[in-house]
């Protein structure tokens, strides 16, 4: 036995990568063992009722989590106030009083060690946060705001037809629609703007168009600046300067930094000014809530592109600074794989990373009285995620509105959502009459057959591209 031990370190002293590779595969282990036990029921955020402001953070491998409350959004101090972890990875802190109009983030300190995040110098905003004060730079800045959400819906309800085969579904960005001063829209680029009555633009667009349902790209508060263009003094966490942005903007929202949060550039006090502040005073809440409540009256449905695949990535997003290993795929040396082409993976299937997902859609629906979602790169989303999301939105509206993009991370499988009940994208249709790439994938239009499309496939698109006519869908 002596003799294998001593030949064994012989072999490892003259191969430390295979030590090191030990180590890693050891350490892994060591977190996947604490990630499966850890599971809570609790409210998650902050939750005011008349015993008190409650504060809850799930970081399960966190050493410390201190509480920072604060005034106002632009204090640099706050008060300090150190947090207790339960026996499911959750920290508590109860302040006894209602603190409706304060601010707050958290320090979290935690293990060190390769592809470990963990900085108690960084302030980061709640994961659940209902509203956040962000400042306008790459880092995104963020804290939340402790806001009373009530809101008076006037007898407000879905407006979803029975038969989903009776939308016309159009899709939107909430600013673009009267960003432009030919809308006619007074407050132009934001949720009130498109409230506005007898404008050229916005409501009136929408309305002359005939549609009954707004796809509108995402709304959750997303990482509106990215990091400044091929300049080597500002990096991503791996080291990566951005060499694909000259604009160093997100405009579209597909990075999605707070689950519960609407984005607050498109309030009425939004701004883009480089340092300044958006989400003062949580405007957004009652303001989206107002566009949505305008919509329905017009008889057209909200639905809202969500993405869960990935997070916001290049700023103090709170997933990389509560535990980088739980919400993210990594490789073995502790690097984020990428799989979704944005820089990081969400890793649905760990169960308080499903819970988050399935409470946001829940919020959004009993909060919002949104209609419906539109899931980016549906693909990297688990099935039994996927599933869970279906069972809870129905028990809150039988006829809500699920649609994949049923594609990302290298899978393709439209008909995978139709076996689930989940109608999709379908891009075949867009393929065979467009065209998939103006190189040798012209379509229909140019008068060119992209891939295998024929007569009969045609055909089959007008009809809905139904497996029993050899398509793909139920």
């Amino acid at each position: 036995m002596l003799i294998r031990t001593i030949l064994l370190l012989i072999f490892l002293m003259n191969n430390p990568k295979t030590l090191h590779s030990r180590q890693i595969d050891q350490d892994t282990i060591s977190r996947e063992k604490v990630f499966e036990k850890l599971y809570s029921d609790k409210e998650l955020g902050c939750s005011v009722t008349k015993k008190g402001t409650m504060f809850r953070l799930f970081a399960p491998r966190a050493t410390n989590v201190t509480l920072v409350i604060f005034e106002d959004y632009y204090d640099d101090e706050g008060q300090e106030i150190p947090m207790v972890r339960d026996s499911a990875g959750v920290w508590e802190y109860l302040s006894l009083g209602m603190l409706y109009g304060k601010y707050y983030a958290y320090r979290i300190d935690g293990p060190s060690g390769r592809g470990e995040m963990f900085n108690p110098n960084i302030l980061i905003a709640d994961p659940y946060s209902k509203a956040v004060v962000t400042k306008n730079n790459y880092h995104h800045n963020a804290k939340t705001l402790i806001i009373d959400t009530k809101y008076n819906w006037e007898g407000d309800t879905f407006v979803v037809p029975k038969n989903h085969n009776q939308l016309v579904i159009y899709e939107a960005h909430v600013r673009d629609l009267t960003a432009h001063r030919s809308s006619g829209v007074k407050a132009r680029g934001t949720y009130l703007g498109l409230t506005e009555t007898g404008k050229r633009g916005g409501l009136s667009y929408l309305k002359d168009l005939g549609v009954n349902a707004v796809e509108f790209l995402p709304l959750h508060e997303f990482a509106n600046i990215e990091i400044p263009y091929k300049d080597s003094s500002a990096v991503t966490d791996e080291g990566e300067i951005n060499t694909w942005n000259p604009y160093e903007r997100n405009h579209w929202g597909y990075m999605t930094s707070y689950f519960f949060a609407p984005e607050s550039y498109y309030a009425s006090n939004g701004n883009m000014t480089p340092g300044e502040y958006n989400g003062m005073g949580g405007k957004a809440v009652k303001e989206l809530k107002d566009l949505i409540k305008t919509l329905h009256r017009e008889g057209i449905a909200v639905i809202l592109d969500v993405v869960y695949n990935h997070v916001s990535h290049y700023d103090y997003n709170p997933f990389k600074y509560i535990d980088k290993f739980y919400y993210f795929y990594t490789d073995s040396a502790g690097n984020f794989i990428k799989k979704s082409g944005c820089g990081n993976d969400f890793y649905t299937s760990r169960p308080m990373a499903r819970k988050l997902i399935v409470e946001s859609i829940k919020y959004w629906m009993k909060e919002y009285h949104v209609d419906g979602f539109r899931f980016d790169l549906a693909t990297m989303i688990d099935w039994q995620t996927c599933s869970q999301i279906m069972v809870e939105a129905r028990k809150i509206n039988p006829n809500v509105i699920l649609i994949a993009e049923a594609w990302g991370g290298g899978k393709y499988d439209l008909a995978g959502f139709s076996d689930h009940g989940w109608a999709s994208w379908n891009d075949q249709i867009r393929n065979g009459v467009k065209g998939q790439n103006p190189i040798d994938g012209l379509g229909f239009i140019f008068g060119k057959h992209q891939g295998a499309n024929n007569k009969k496939s045609y055909q089959n698109f007008l009809t809905g591209t139904l497996r029993k006519d050899g398509g793909i869908f139920l």
